[in-house]
């Protein structure tokens, strides 16, 4: 992260995970359809003044002042009509985060950590909410008046009602959520879960979770273009964007982004998704429906920390939150920087009502809407030379900008805080036979200087490049596809490729095919010897790892409820059909029971291999009379979630009663947990004999009396002897939580550093004999109290090697010693006699 921005730092290796990470309360998180990483501005904060924007600024953090905002020099400052907190859960040092539009209340809901939701309106007047720990990102479902946020401290979402402004159920993901996004075709929620590389799919009608699926490393940004039925989530580990396909919840393809990636943004109509780059300061822009990226925008300015960003469908711009100083706006047909306002964004939402754009800020911690940029400075670059049509790139360090006219413009953000030079280095490419002059050089901008400036290229003819061809076979028309020659990349949807090169040996070829194909050959090396060269490439449908399993019911009345175990879960199924995406291989299923009905099969297997199944499960209705169940609860606060597995099936809601209906028989059943509730009986036995049966649950608030405990494991895992003899051990630790109030968070203090959660590795080196330093864990409940443990790890000592001896201190046996100490005396003794004989000789001399 640079220097100029605090945030979550979200590693730039595996999620992560992100992840990653991960997330202190303070440092919020910034971004709308995407995770980000937030970016301050500690002290600094102000916005030029364009007389078209609303500048009207809610305040989440108190009232506005001088001191502690700034404005810019030689920038007017604007006033701030501040709304302070409402709530004394979120203190003063806590960021406004991410955040989304609501049309039906025209609100905006903004994720405040450590615990908060800012909802603010069109007068700018803010409520608060209570959400989990750490609230992150924020999705909402207009049609449901329903507002999703999710906690990244206690791993789940908060759903809020948007009339009521009640918090209605909360849903458990995967590890620390972050990115939201909201599908309204298909009425699903997609989190990405930064801590377990994954994307839990949540059905909005049931508020459950129907799939998890396996991404890339510490996945952050999620955004949804129903157009093509696809979900694009930024990998912020991995560098990469995992595309998931919403029909059956499979990664159909797994592109290349820039370093960091973390907001996610659709170009709704465009068949267009932006993904910004935080560590690489450029956006990857990716065709939403063959899946390629099909450009890398490069955004040239000072101290830009690219993070939210957000579709304005008005102007046709994507509006970027580049933290600390700037709003950044790409012209989305010209695939390029259009603008820029000065101001301290990290999160970004458009707002539908009024087509404006609102930001929070998180080094004053404002909130605040605008419309009109500043235009960009522009590096205006025209050729001569090319034959018409034919496309040329200049090429920036953090990405490129192509044409097929004769000319291209890169858009600059200046430095408007102070006089500074924004540079950058280009150069200048075509995979025509054409040389450039120059070949490449430097932009370079300052303040007192125009906002202008031209660069001219000239195209010559040359003799010494040769025409490769590649020809493909086996696609669909228009597919495309993309060869990559001695590092020059040229995609095309045509039946040939052609890249001219000079001559050369073993050049290094690769081919990537569109999703669905692979290539034949994929990878080679060609030589080049003064004459056109041909290579033929086949494509052929790939089988995919992975195949959607549909089990489809029939013989229920509608809206009925089964359950289905498959590979180890269970799946309570509201609908017809349950489709789940699963890797190739040979899965166990199994029918829970259903009062009244017998399932044919009730169990089976099901093989899977790249190509969808489909499982019909009859029911009949049972000749075996069966009997009215109820289950009823008192003592938990209305619409509290709570339920009852009887019989293997889960009876579950937000009711005080439910009602089944079970045969004569004997089942057990056990009572779910609820967290800061002891239920008077958690587990036992049902008697249903020819009659109605009734099990009353009461709960009662657990008792602060409960001790909280830890208890902790370790295991060597690997040990191996260093140079110097000592030995290094590789511990596995393990942590176990009982007693106080669900749910826990671990802090571990090792050797090796620091590490959260129930699970940790440290490298302890053991010197000789043994020297062990103490491993502690300390765990805080949901009600704040804390323990702790520690123990000294196990050692494990293998034969080592004595390390070398010493050459400035060699080895002395005792005899050795004696004598060495003996010499030393008869040397002191007669270097003493010496000394006197020559006194004695000094005297006598006349």
């Amino acid at each position: 992260m640079s220097r100029r921005g605090r945030g979550r730092a979200l590693p730039p290796g595996s999620l992560t995970l992100a992840l990653l990470l991960l997330l202190a309360g303070l440092l919020a998180p910034q971004v709308l359809s995407g995770a980000a990483l937030p970016s301050h501005a500690p002290g600094l904060s102000a916005a030029a003044a364009v007389p078209s924007s609303r500048l009207a600024t809610a305040s989440s953090a108190g009232a506005w002042s001088t001191a502690s905002h700034r404005p810019s020099p030689g920038l007017a400052p604007y006033r701030l009509a501040t709304a302070p907190r409402a709530g004394a859960s979120c203190p003063f040092s806590s960021s406004p985060g991410w955040l989304a539009y609501d049309p039906n209340d025209q609100e905006f809901w903004v994720a405040t950590p450590p615990d908060c939701v800012d909802v603010f309106n069109t007068g700018f007047n803010m409520t608060q909410l209570t959400a989990g720990t750490d609230p992150f990102g924020v999705a909402v479902d207009a049609a449901a008046h329903a507002v999703f946020v999710t906690n990244t401290g206690s791993n789940n979402v908060t759903v809020f009602n948007d009339t009521t402004q009640a918090s209605v159920a909360s849903i458990s993901v995967g590890t620390a959520p972050l990115g939201v996004a909201y599908d309204p075709a298909t009425d699903e929620l997609y989190v990405a879960n930064s801590g377990s590389n994954s994307v839990s799919v949540i059905s909005v009608s049931t508020l459950t979770v129907v799939a998890n699926v396996s991404v890339g490393t510490g996945p952050a940004g999620v955004d949804v273009d129903t157009a093509s039925g696809q979900v694009f989530v930024a990998d912020n580990g991995s560098n990469a964007v995992s595309v998931i396909r919403t029909s059956n919840h499979t990664v159909v393809a797994t592109l290349p982004a820039g370093t960091g990636p973390l907001g996610v943004a659709v170009a709704t109509g465009l068949g267009l998704a932006f993904v910004t780059n935080y560590g690489s300061n450029n956006v990857t822009v990716v065709n939403a429906s063959q899946d390629f990226v099909t450009a890398t925008i490069p955004v040239v300015g000072p101290g830009l920390d690219l993070q939210g960003i957000a579709f304005d469908p008005q102007t046709g711009s994507m509006w970027i939150g580049a933290g600390f100083w700037y709003a950044v706006v790409l012209n989305v047909s010209a695939l390029s920087v259009g603008g820029y306002y000065a101001t301290d964004p990290s999160g970004v939402a458009y707002d539908s009502t009024t087509g404006e754009v609102c930001l929070t800020n998180t080094g004053n911690f404002t909130f605040e809407c605008l419309r009109s940029p500043f235009d960009a400075w522009t590096a205006a670059f025209g050729e001569s030379g090319l034959p018409p049509g034919t496309a040329w790139t200049v090429s920036l360090g953090n990405g490129a900008q192509s044409s097929t006219t004769a000319s291209i413009d890169v858009g600059v953000v200046p430095w408007v805080y102070g006089a500074g030079q924004v540079s950058s280095s280009y150069t200048i490419l075509t995979a025509a036979p054409f040389l450039p002059t120059p070949a490449s050089g430097s932009i370079g901008f300052s303040n007192f200087g125009p906002s202008t400036k031209w660069y001219n290229v000239t195209f010559a003819p040359s003799a010494g490049l040769f025409a490769v061809t590649f020809l493909e076979s086996g696609l669909p028309p228009t597919a495309s596809w993309s060869v990559t020659l001695n590092n020059t990349t040229v995609r095309s949807n045509a039946s040939s490729i052609t890249i001219y090169e000079p001559n050369g040996t073993a050049l290094p070829f690769q081919v990537s095919p569109p999703v669905g194909y692979t290539a034949s050959p994929a990878t080679g090396r060609l030589t080049i010897a003064g004459a056109a060269v041909n290579v033929s490439v086949t494509f052929s449908p790939s089988v995919p790892s992975t195949s959607r399993v549909s089990f489809f019911e029939t013989g229920l009345p509608v809206n009925s409820t089964w359950y289905l175990l498959v590979a180890g879960v269970w799946y309570g199924v509201p609908t017809a059909t349950l489709s789940l995406s699963l890797p190739n291989g040979t899965y166990a299923f199994a029918l829970g029971p259903l009062p009244g009905y017998v399932a044919s099969p009730s169990s089976g297997t099901v093989a899977v291999s790249g190509v969808p199944v489909t499982v019909t499960l009859r029911f009949t209705a049972s000749t075996t009379p069966s009997y009215l169940v109820t289950l009823s609860e008192s003592g938990l606060p209305s619409g509290t979630p709570w339920g009852v597995t009887i019989g293997g099936t889960v009876v579950a809601g937000s009711s005080t009663a439910f009602t089944t209906q079970l045969p004569n028989g004997t089942y057990a059943y056990g009572v779910q947990v609820v967290v800061g509730y002891i239920p008077s009986v958690a587990q036992g036995t049902l008697t249903v004999a020819g009659a109605p049966a009734t099990l009353d649950v009461v709960f009662a608030p657990a008792p602060p009396s409960l001790a909280l405990s830890v208890s902790l494991h370790e295991l060597v895992v690997t040990a191996s002897c260093l140079a110097n003899g000592n030995v290094s051990n590789v511990v596995a630790l393990s942590a176990q939580a009982s007693g106080g109030l669900p749910p826990y968070s671990y802090f571990w203090s090792v050797p090796s550093g620091n590490a959260s959660g129930p699970l940790a590795y440290a490298t302890i080196v053991v010197t000789a004999p043994v020297a062990l330093r103490w491993v502690s864990v300390t765990v805080t409940d949901a009600s704040g109290n804390q323990t702790s443990a520690s123990v000294l790890p196990p050692s494990v000592l293998p034969p080592c090697p004595p390390p070398p001896p010493s050459p400035n201190f060699p080895s002395a046996t005792p005899a050795a010693l004696t004598t060495v100490y003996a010499l030393v005396a008869l040397s002191v003794v007669v270097a003493a006699v010496a000394i006197a004989a020559v006194l004695v000789v000094y005297r006598r001399k006349p």
